[in-house]
């Protein structure tokens, strides 16, 4: 809920309160950190070789990206802590296309 100003008799909203951000955030996030965890446990210096070996390999696809969707969850206990309930919503939704588009590559290995 949106803070109340006793002023203006309205709502106030929120700093950094909208779907789109927390969107944007979320989709970009977990991208980073897989690259990152791919540069620094492997020892191929070519990311694209690392990613099609991942993408062949379901149980390190799995584990790569859940742990790149740990962010996304530290993320939204922020949002929700701080009652950014518009940024939290669009979080939850670009986490749920990650599962779904992860499901969707399992059912294809």
């Amino acid at each position: 809920m949106d803070s109340f100003d006793f002023q203006t008799g309205k709502n106030k909203k929120k700093k950094f309160d909208n779907f789109f951000l927390g969107f944007v955030l979320s989709a970009i996030i977990p991208i980073v950190v897989m690259l990152l965890l791919l540069h620094f446990t492997t020892s191929s210096s070519n990311l694209e070789s690392q990613f099609r070996a991942l993408l062949h390999n379901s149980a390190y696809l799995i584990r790569f990206t859940t742990f790149s969707l740990i962010p996304n969850g530290l993320l939204f206990f922020y949002f929700y802590k701080t009652e950014r309930w518009e940024s939290s919503k669009g979080l939850i939704l670009s986490t749920m296309l990650y599962v779904i588009v992860l499901v969707f590559c399992l059912g294809l290995n």
